[in-house]
């Protein structure tokens, strides 16, 4: 039985839907534990209990499922960048908390994080707007704390802004998921992110308060 509850059932028992979903659950599953160029269509069809080119009748091709799996992975990041501010009770504070979870994710899902940076759709290969959305929507949730920082903040500057603490968070997450740079003499990576978000955040409250 897989997370949403489908069985591996004879064919007429899933309908269409139902089987997209089972593909793509399945696929999720199998990037995680091997990666994603190690996923093969014979080896989701094998997982599902269909042929390989039964998968073909409802997907363009496996980029096509990868593409699906990248953002239900994204999907399943703002989730629990959601989760780990609830408590959070200032701005600064609900940022920091997206860096740790961010980095928790990097860390307890490496195949899935590399999936979501290191693999771009083919060329030719159309991008879903739900697939947009939800990459915008990871980017906003950073928007709104340091919007409520710097209300004053102009547009250009927050999109930079934005960008800027979001690459400095992911250049951290991406060193201590490869290990380079970084040796095991001296590492603590949620020390180094909180450096970098508190350094982050003093300098935009200042521009914040010059702009008063």
């Amino acid at each position: 039985m897989t997370e949403e509850g489908f069985t591996l059932a004879r064919r007429s028992d899933h309908t269409k839907e139902e089987l997209q979903e089972l593909i793509v659950l399945e696929a999720m599953t199998l990037v995680e534990e091997n990666g994603a160029a190690n996923v093969t269509a014979r080896d989701i069809a094998g997982k599902v209990g269909y042929t390989a080119g039964t998968l073909y009748t409802h997907f363009e091709n496996l980029a096509d499922i990868i593409l699906q799996v990248k953002l239900r992975v994204l999907l399943r990041l703002r989730a629990e960048l959601l989760e780990a501010i609830e408590s959070a009770e200032d701005p600064g504070e609900r940022l920091l908390q997206m860096g740790y979870a961010y980095l928790a994710f990097a860390e307890a899902h490496a195949n899935w994080f590399a999936l979501l940076f290191r693999q771009n759709p083919q060329t030719g290969q159309s991008v879903p707007a739900d697939f947009q959305k939800a990459v915008d929507s990871l980017f906003d949730l950073v928007r709104v704390e340091l919007t409520a920082l710097a209300p004053k903040t102009t547009a250009t500057e927050m999109d930079l802004g934005v960008r800027a603490l979001w690459g400095g968070v992911h250049g951290i997450c991406a060193l201590a998921h490869s290990d380079r740079l970084v040796t095991q003499h001296w590492r603590d990576d949620r020390q180094i992110l909180k450096t970098l978000v508190v350094h982050f955040l003093a300098s935009w409250s200042q521009t914040a308060a010059a702009k008063a």
